[in-house]
């Protein structure tokens, strides 16, 4: 059972999956819309313990993911880092910082 979660903010016009794995393994994703002309950017959060993950922003537009029962097998990644349970970060289309 998950002890916290991991928060991504969209700070682009397009839409992103942040997906979480640990060890090779699928953890969780969240589909997460691009940052509209008024109001706050979007953001999503996936259910996580508190350990070192790695963080994968994936861009929706160049094919949609691949996914088999194992979870996520394919898709063009943006960027990656190691992020820790419970962070938050934004993503501003180059980048990925911690809040």
């Amino acid at each position: 059972m998950a002890s916290t979660q991991i928060t991504v903010e969209n700070r682009t016009d397009i839409p992103i999956h942040a997906l979480l794995t640990w060890a090779g393994g699928h953890i969780g994703m969240v589909d997460i819309e691009p940052k509209p002309a008024a109001g706050p950017p979007p953001s999503g959060s996936i259910p996580c313990e508190y350990v070192l993950y790695d963080l994968w922003i994936i861009d929706q537009r160049y094919g949609s993911l691949t996914r088999d029962i194992t979870g996520v097998v394919g898709g063009t990644a943006l960027v990656k880092k190691q992020a820790g349970g419970g962070t938050s970060w934004v993503f501003d289309g180059t980048e990925l910082l911690q809040r």
